[in-house]
């Protein structure tokens, strides 16, 4: 899938007029923007089977919209363990809720409006629309309205509460028109993640484990092996970080290869374990894993550390 990337920096290269004068058109927006690549596969097939014009203008509008704030959300994802990135984050969730906003108005305003709409869409929009509003507020009050004291873990629980939203409601009005079509089948990459973000959770379970085995009895004979598993972790999951926390875990790894004195040892594995609590919360964050939680799925094999971790 060719998906242009939509940040605070690279806007949306085509305007549409939400007045509804843009329906005159009829599918000339959807051909616009798929001759951009920005919608997902599956998406843009389920538009090609409307026939109505004024509705395929319509969907395709709403579609581009989900798929442009769930950009704008992974780059959220992608910064907020970036240093120095609170002003472009704030920035990025005031764009995300104030195009949310002037979303729910088109649909209430313009598109409920327009006749003939069919009543399964009809449904599905005012699911949207209330979904949308609901998880808006909630996720807005989590760290009110972003001021200055917001924090990062504030953020992201907020970030991953609105990637959840988006894909839901964009499930939601693809099944009016295809009602076997799933998320998987919409958004593959989530799933791609899913799995490299499991695995990424797993290894590092493990590591933060045998960290407070060492912490609890230290022996200087175990640091071999531990430096073996840290290898494989390096040439493994770890290249599914993001690159500011890959760039931490690799001068860890090094310094403790190179490390000769036991209390600088103890020293670096102490300061390891403590940067892998924070890193392992990260991870359990993320929105892709959000739905195995909330289905109450265990997210690693060994889950020993859950209960040590503040």
């Amino acid at each position: 899938m060719s998906t242009n990337f939509y940040s605070p920096t690279n806007p949306n290269p085509f305007f549409v007029d939400k007045s509804f004068a843009f329906l005159r058109k009829g599918q000339s927006y959807y051909a616009e923007a798929k001759s951009y690549g920005y919608l997902p596969s599956n998406l843009n097939k389920i538009l090609d089977q409307i026939q109505s014009q004024t509705i395929c203008s319509v969907i395709s509008y709403l579609f581009t919209e989900t798929t442009q704030q769930l950009n704008y959300l992974s780059f959220i994802e992608t910064k907020l363990s970036q240093p120095n990135s609170r002003a472009v984050l704030l920035r990025t969730f005031s764009i995300v809720k104030k195009q949310t906003q002037s979303l729910l108005e088109y649909i209430e305003n313009h598109v409920m409006k327009t006749e003939d709409l069919p009543d399964e869409l009809r449904d599905a929009l005012d699911f949207v629309s209330f979904a949308l509003s609901h998880e808006l507020s909630v996720a807005f009050s989590e760290v009110n309205n972003f001021d200055k004291d917001a924090d990062s873990n504030d953020m992201r629980k907020a970030c991953g509460q609105l990637i959840n939203c988006f894909q839901q409601v964009t499930v939601t009005l693809a099944k009016v028109f295809n009602p076997h079509i799933s998320l998987p089948d919409i958004f593959e990459a989530v799933f791609t993640k899913r799995e490299q973000s499991l695995d990424l959770y797993n290894d590092l379970n493990i590591i933060l484990i045998l960290l407070c085995e060492f912490e609890e009895s230290f022996s200087p004979s175990d640091i071999d092996g531990f430096k073996v598993e840290l290898e494989t972790f390096r040439q493994g999951t770890m290249k599914y970080l993001y690159e500011i926390d890959r760039e931490q875990c690799q001068s860890f790894i090094t310094k403790i290869s190179l490390a000769t004195d036991t209390s600088k040892k103890k020293k670096l594995l102490h300061q390891m374990k403590c940067y892998f609590e924070t890193l392992l919360r990260h991870v359990r964050q993320r929105s892709v894993l959000a739905e195995l939680q909330a289905n109450n799925v265990t997210l690693s094999v060994i889950e020993l550390t859950d209960s040590r971790l503040p």
